[in-house]
């Protein structure tokens, strides 16, 4: 049933994970968790003002801080002055892929084992849905970036940056404007054939943005009726179902990876496909000349220009360097122009949480295509835990209409 069994194996796992770490937060914390937190000053108890001299102070005695991230780019950020502002703390900078750090992350803290000090990475409905209740990661926020940083992206954990799933379309064909305005417009016969998709069963943020146009059923099925004058007749469970159905019944061509299908923002196509669940930060590719594409998400969509998938970032619990954890934060959250630690990560199609950063995300083909703060823009914010229960059921309707 599925191409690749590793996925299936992963879901098994996660089940048992689940029936596993059962400590949850119902009557409070834990005695010894919560001691934890009180002495570190994490997660609830967390201070209201940050020195940051005290800090480094006891950060050095640390001497270091372990790093679990799904991001390569980490020594770019530390290399911009970290070691110059904070010298005498040693960063380790782990990459790993995000299902190999959430099963290595996982066993570690089952275990006992506490190296990491910081886990930044995406899959958030298994960190909310797992981790969070399970006590093992917590929120800790910059005291002096509280009030420039929404609080839906402060709690339950803090979002270092955030990611866009949309709908890709080739600049070249359409200059003047996107050939849909609707997510519904892509189930008319002229564009079957034309789709090109992430691959639910195997990508997990294709997947994820699959799950949130089901969530989000409601407002899919008033612009059904806005698109087709009509109210939408229903043979599945909702509106969002239903446009799942008539997507896959479009021959939607399904990709390992969005670069897999880079070729729909090949110039001079009388008739290319549309891109279904692309990350926003796509756009990047068309300042690579080796690729030679002019494309990019189509910012008029409603009912929703499509989902935002947050990356994580979280002290572990019981990590060994909580002070130096704390100033890596607040380092990687950066400057209020983009720099400093947040640098290679201010990237086109790359959306900042914090509010006094501007996203003027140039384009080389038209600068005015692209002069918009994407933060503008109306989104479907994922819900990490409401995912988390749907995946699997609405996974199983998608294999099932394939």
């Amino acid at each position: 049933m599925f191409k690749n069994g590793k996925f299936l194996i992963m879901i098994l796992a996660i089940c048992f994970l689940m029936e596993t770490l059962s400590v949850v937060q119902a009557k409070g914390l834990p005695v010894d968790v919560e001691k934890w937190l009180k002495e570190n000053k994490i997660g609830p108890y967390q201070e209201d003002k940050a020195d940051y001299d005290t800090l480094y102070r006891a950060a050095k005695k640390e001497g270091s801080v372990v790093m679990y991230s799904t991001s390569s780019r980490g020594p770019k950020s530390l290399a911009l002055g970290f070691y110059k502002k904070y010298p005498g703390i040693k960063v380790e900078w782990n990459t790993i892929r995000s299902g190999d750090l959430m099963r290595r992350f996982t066993n570690e803290q089952k275990s006992g084992i506490y190296k990491a000090d910081i886990i930044q990475a995406s899959a958030y409905p298994f960190q909310r849905a797992v981790l969070y209740p399970s006590n093992m990661i917590f929120s800790w926020v910059p005291p002096d970036l509280k009030n420039g940083i929404p609080k839906k992206y402060q709690k339950p954990l803090l979002f270092h940056r955030l990611s866009v799933k949309t709908l890709f379309y080739n600049y070249s064909t359409w200059p003047d404007k996107p050939p849909v305005d609707s997510w519904w417009d892509i189930t008319r016969p002229e564009w079957k054939g034309r789709l090109v998709s992430t691959d639910p069963r195997t990508h997990s943020s294709g997947r994820h943005f699959y799950v949130t146009v089901v969530l989000n059923a409601e407002e899919m099925a008033k612009d059904y009726e806005r698109v087709f004058g009509k109210p939408l007749k229903l043979t599945t469970p909702n509106a969002g179902y239903e446009w799942i159905k008539m997507v896959l019944a479009n021959q939607v061509k399904f990709v390992a990876t969005e670069k897999e299908a880079i070729y729909i923002g090949k110039p001079g196509q009388a008739k290319p496909s549309l891109g279904i669940a692309f990350g926003a930060d796509r756009i990047t590719d068309a300042y690579n000349p080796k690729y030679g594409v002019e494309y990019g998400p189509n910012i008029h969509l409603k009912p929703s220009v499509g989902m935002i998938y947050p990356i994580v970032m979280s002290i572990a619990y019981k990590a060994p360097n909580p002070n130096g954890a704390k100033l890596l934060i607040r380092w990687l959250m950066g400057d209020e122009k983009g720099g400093a630690g947040n640098a290679p990560w201010f990237t086109p199609g790359m959306v900042p949480v914090r509010t006094d950063i501007k996203d003027p995300a140039p384009h080389p083909f038209n600068p005015d295509r692209i002069n918009w703060d994407m933060r503008d823009l109306k989104f479907w914010l994922m819900d990490g835990k409401a995912v988390w229960e749907r995946q699997q059921e609405i996974l199983d309707f998608i294999i099932k209409h394939m």
